[in-house]
């Protein structure tokens, strides 16, 4: 390889003048190398840490004939703290020749003459803070002589309190070395901290002398928020004497108070978003004319708008002209008011500098930056809902007092056309007639009710009879419906005349005072009665095929169990069975033809002394068929042809299934065709059920369909298909009977 250097003589300045020389080498061999350049001093040993030198590039790998430039930049003396000369060995090497050349070179470091041997750099950017925060400021000194020097600082500031420095630390620096340190800016609360730029000098003295001033900037960043109220948030007018009547009341007016707590002035306004009232809905002006125009709202605020001082508070007024109606109870209005910003941001110290950059300003929390979000959230913050209540100009006690008198008159008239028309107690039955276009219903008010069914209503037929006590059960009889039977808290049953209607009943059977009717059952010609009792008693009456005018009569037959009957229902073909069912969850069926010996208990899971089946259903057009449900909200299905045509066979379940939540079901009723069931009870929901041929529910609705809810418990339902349409009829304890018309779903039952 050859080499060649620049120079000979190098002079190294201690102000930092650029000391460089060049070495060039040439390839002068048939193979590709790699070349390598290294500086040594004399007498000193190598030490790495110590960068005295700079070599650009750090080496070279050249094919033959090719040249290297390598550049040196002297930076610093080899030997800290020495001046004079020295010799410099520059060694020139490759590992792939196994060959070095070496150039010797002279160095004469210059002793330094400045006035001030060292410099103190701080970031060029301003450092950001917030108020009420600590932050540290990084600097460097720079040590520019050839020896160690001691340097001491001192900070100069508007806000000198804010730095946490002792302006006599002196540092120890090493000759031609650079040292970081940092000192401590604590930036004060809030209202102490306005945001702004504040510019700091840090001065640097060396044996009397001071370095030329070094500057930075702490820049407090904005933060804080305006807290908007409003007072009173409610407004009476007239405030004074509402009872007499009053023109020229003065308007109301509505504080708005605003309080800066962030660190900078701020502009604000007021702005009214919207107005509710029952009556106006036109949007209000804001500002200009304070004169109300005829049958408008108008508000103003004054003064325009207000400017914060940080911590400052100030108020606006919002006055609200309204008219008064002249009647009524007057109205109320609903104001929702705005705050709005009408000035940007204004720095306090504005003579120190303003902020490094535009932000938006809204409140924000937790001392964070400002952010959109943060608008976005004061945005919806900064509302304030107002009240305005306006009383009429004709006092309201002379209002309510003719009201008084017109409603009273309404309501005597409303209240005879109820009593008229309506029950005023809980209705305990309710039965269609044979076509379904006709009902009846009973209750605790002691009357008997009729409706005629117009479509999907009902209209009242007005009262049918007063039965001087509580109406426990009732329904048609089969033949003509021409009689309605009902039977009464007291144990009396009473056949009313529906073709000739009197005051009293036609016919009036007892057996035992107080012992109540609880079901009441025709046999298939219309002739006998059977009546179920709360002391466990059957009876059978003998009614005969016309209407007998005898009040008193003994009943034909007489059966007794020793639980409470709920209900009794004719089965079989002849319906000369009847099934029996009440308190112990007993269900019984008794061969009416056989006495005693006609009894049978059908297997039922047993139950306490407050376990009842409460209702039967059976269908006319399959007699066999038994619908059967307990307090328990439980529901069953059975098939009672074998166990009545043959006494050795077990009565069948077919179906069963919980209904209502669990809560006691009141009622069932079966259409005539057997093909849909309808259940109500405490729950007060209203449920229809698709049974199949054999009598099970319909697996495509297994759940069931309600067909109404209502918050009240139901006693009693009833249903009847009439055409494509389901009629359900029902009476609660909410003194209601109500009407429910449905399409029939299609069912394989049809």
């Amino acid at each position: 390889m050859k080499t060649d250097i620049s120079t000979k003589d190098l002079t190294l300045y201690p102000d930092g003048k650029d000391t460089t020389f060049d070495v060039v080498v040439i390839n002068d061999s048939d193979r590709m190398s790699s070349f390598q350049l290294e500086i040594s001093a004399a007498g000193v040993e190598s030490d790495r840490e110590w960068l005295w030198y700079t070599v650009t590039p750090q080496s070279a790998n050249k094919p033959p004939g090719d040249k290297t430039e390598f550049h040196v930049k002297v930076l610093r003396s080899p030997i800290p703290g020495f001046v004079g000369l020295v010799n410099l060995t520059v060694k020139v090497f490759s590992l792939e020749l196994m060959t070095e050349e070496r150039h010797i070179l002279r160095l004469n470091i210059i002793e330094s003459v400045s006035e001030c041997p060292f410099r103190v750099e701080l970031p060029t950017k301003p450092i950001q803070t917030l108020p009420n925060s600590q932050v540290e400021i990084a600097f460097s000194i720079h040590n520019n002589s050839q020896k160690a020097i001691a340097v001491t600082l001192s900070v100069h500031s508007s806000k000198r309190e804010w730095f946490l420095f002792d302006n006599q630390t002196t540092f120890n620096l090493p000759p031609q070395q650079s040292q970081n340190y940092s000192f401590t800016c604590k930036v004060p609360e809030m209202y102490a901290a306005v945001a702004g730029v504040y510019p700091f000098t840090v001065i640097g003295q060396y044996r009397n002398q001071n370095s030329p001033p070094t500057r930075g900037h702490i820049e407090v960043l904005p933060t804080g928020n305006v807290d908007f109220d409003a007072f009173p948030k409610r407004q009476l007018v007239p405030a004074r004497r509402p009872w007499l009547p009053q023109w020229g009341i003065e308007p109301p007016v509505y504080q708005l108070e605003f309080t800066n707590n962030s660190n900078y002035s701020q502009g604000r306004t007021a702005e009214i978003l919207e107005i509710t009232t029952p009556t106006f809905n036109n949007y209000p002006k804001v500002g200009g004319d304070i004169e109300p125009r005829d049958g408008e709202n108008e508000f103003s605020i004054y003064p325009e708008q207000v400017n914060l001082a940080p911590g400052e508070t100030q108020t606006l007024e919002l006055i609200a002209y309204s008219k008064r109606p002249w009647l009524g109870i007057g109205k109320t209005q609903t104001i929702t008011v705005k705050e709005a910003v009408v000035s940007p941001l204004t720095p306090a110290s504005s003579a120190l500098g303003g902020l490094s950059k535009e932000i938006t300003i809204s409140p924000i929390a937790d001392d964070l930056p400002l952010t959109d979000e943060h608008t976005a959230h004061s945005e919806q913050k900064g509302l304030q809902i107002l009240e305005l209540r306006l009383l009429p100009i004709i006092p309201r006690w002379l209002q309510v007092a003719i009201a008084l008198l017109i409603l009273g008159g309404i309501w005597w008239f409303l209240y005879a056309a109820f009593r008229l028309n309506y029950h005023a107690a809980s209705v305990n039955v309710v039965r269609f007639n044979g076509l379904g276009d006709m009902a009846i219903s009973t209750s605790n008010d002691q009357t008997l009710r009729g409706w005629r069914v117009r479509g999907n209503r009902l209209q009242p037929m007005g009262l049918l009879g007063n039965l001087g006590k509580a109406g426990r059960t009732g329904l048609y009889r089969p033949v003509d419906n021409n009689q309605v039977a009902v039977g009464l808290e007291n144990g009396e049953i009473q056949i009313w005349d529906l073709l000739n209607l009197a005051d009293s009943p036609r016919r009036s059977l007892s057996y035992r005072r107080d012992d109540r009717v609880m079901a009441l059952a025709y046999s298939q010609n219309s002739q006998y009665l059977f009546s179920g009792h709360g002391s466990g008693l059957i009876l059978q009456w003998y009614l005969g095929p016309t209407l007998n005018l005898t009040n008193v009569e003994e009943p034909q037959l007489i059966q007794e169990f020793d639980f409470a009957i709920y209900d009794i229902a004719p089965v079989g073909a002849r319906q000369e069975t009847l099934a029996i069912a009440g308190r112990y969850n007993q269900l019984v069926l008794w061969d009416t033809t056989g006495g005693n010996q006609g009894l049978r208990t059908v297997p039922y899971p047993a139950g306490g002394q407050d376990e009842y089946i409460t209702s039967l259903a059976t269908a006319a057009d399959k007699p066999f068929l038994l619908a059967t449900a307990d307090d328990r909200g439980s529901i069953s299905l059975w098939n009672l042809r074998e166990c009545l045509t043959n006494q050795s066979a077990t009565c069948q379940i077919i179906d069963q299934w919980q209904a209502h939540q669990g809560q006691p079901i009141r009622s069932l009723a079966l259409t005539a065709n057997g093909c849909y069931l309808a259940s109500t009870g405490d729950d007060g929901e209203v449920m229809l059920w698709l049974l199949n041929s054999t009598g099970e529910r319909s697996t495509q609705n297994l759940a069931g369909e309600a067909i109404a809810r209502s918050p009240s418990p139901k006693s009693s339902l009833d249903i009847i298909a009439i055409d494509s349409y389901l009629r359900i009829i029902t009476g609660g304890r909410d003194h209601q009977v109500r009407l429910h018309r449905i399409q029939q779903p299609p069912t394989p039952c049809n």
